[in-house]
């Protein structure tokens, strides 16, 4: 008995590793704190940018801005705190690197409950639960 107590306590533990990021995901999806930002960054298709481009899986915010439609100066600016916040909310990770003129860099990466937006090439995941519970139209319902 004491061997199955052990089983179901490390099989809880381990379901509950793989079920907080995807709690995360779907808490992030309707949490009223910055759903503007998780609107855009979701829009922009940034979670999938920064999972498809990345190399060594990060990835720096002029980088990020290179894959954009938009060649406005400040993007990378811009970005760097927008991914910053989804950092802050455990949806991206990140680590910084010195650039050859000695200036520290960010480069962001998927965290696990980052991975949920990342679209699927069948277009399933929780980036279509971000932009219909934040769209205009249910917004104003609300």
């Amino acid at each position: 008995m004491g061997s199955s107590s052990t089983e179901n306590n490390h099989g809880s533990k381990h379901h509950q590793e793989q079920d907080d990021p995807c709690l995360t995901a779907m808490l992030m999806s309707s949490y009223h704190v910055f759903p503007v930002i998780l609107y855009a960054a979701v829009d922009l298709d940034l979670f999938g940018i920064i999972a498809r481009e990345g190399r060594g899986g990060f990835m720096s915010p002029s980088e990020v801005a290179c894959h954009l439609p938009s060649r406005c100066p400040e993007s990378a600016e811009i970005l760097d705190r927008v991914l910053r916040l989804l950092a802050s909310h455990s949806l991206l990770s990140y680590c910084t690197e010195t650039d050859r003129d000695g200036k520290v860099v960010m480069k962001y990466g998927i965290a696990p409950a980052g991975k949920y937006y990342v679209r699927a090439a069948d277009g399933d995941s929780a980036a279509s639960l971000s932009l219909f519970a934040h769209h205009r139209a249910i917004v104003d319902v609300m």
